[in-house]
């Protein structure tokens, strides 16, 4: 059998003492102890002036968070419509590099003689000299009336005819 072992209270007396009511005080007391404890763990001990400074540090950080995110969130919308700008600068080059084909092209034909010739017969009447200009009506009488208006307004229907 265990060795019986008195309470420290009553060590030294030789009082009577109640078993069972020295069990219940000390498990009171670690009852009460025990809940002291939980308390004091929920509120943790922090000062007024510490508490502000983490809620300054808290709103701090979030609002850096914040920031970071809008910009980066800035950045890629701009990446994202500088692409869809180079896109469409893309297919205007590609359109103005076949307009200038076009232009090289026409170009070369306007230098050429026969087009000058051309254009000046038909366009500014100019003929050759030693050349006579006939003009042949294309169409009936009733027809003619209605294209000579149409001659008047526009002289381009005249054929010019060298000798």
């Amino acid at each position: 059998m265990a060795k019986k072992r008195r309470s420290r209270a009553f060590k030294e007396s030789s009082q009577i003492i109640d078993i069972e009511e020295v069990r219940r005080q000390r498990n009171q007391k670690r009852k009460d102890a025990y809940e002291k404890k939980k308390a004091k763990e929920k509120t943790p001990n922090v000062s007024e002036r510490r508490a502000i400074k983490i809620v300054r540090h808290r709103l701090v950080y979030t609002a850096a968070f914040f920031l970071i995110a809008v910009l980066m969130g800035l950045t890629v919308y701009n990446l994202v419509s500088l692409s869809a700008a180079e896109q469409v600068e893309l297919e205007r080059q590609e359109a103005l590099l076949k307009e200038q084909a076009r232009l090289e092209e026409q170009l070369l034909q306007v230098n050429s003689e026969e087009y000058i010739e051309e254009q000046a017969r038909t366009q500014l009447r100019m003929i050759k000299p030693g050349e006579k200009i006939y003009i042949v009506p294309e169409n009936d009488n009733e027809e003619d009336k209605q294209d000579s208006e149409e001659e008047n307004k526009d002289n381009t229907s005249k054929s010019v005819v060298p000798q």
